[in-house]
């Protein structure tokens, strides 16, 4: 397993694929949240997952 403790949206990445990219409760705290789904997608294998957890009243 390869830890990724990059913030968000700016990983510097750009090789190395995961099939696997988790996310808790931080997309509320980034102003342009949806570049920053769009780089955890871009990072992320053809078939891999990508899971999402935040607040549910945001």
């Amino acid at each position: 397993m390869l830890p990724c403790t990059r913030t968000l949206p700016g990983l510097l990445i750009r090789i190395i694929l995961f099939d696997l990219c988790l996310s808790f409760e931080d997309l509320e705290h980034i102003p342009d949240y949806k570049q920053a789904v769009s780089e955890l997608y871009r990072v992320t294998k053809t078939g891999g997952h990508v899971f999402f957890e935040y607040p549910i009243y945001y």
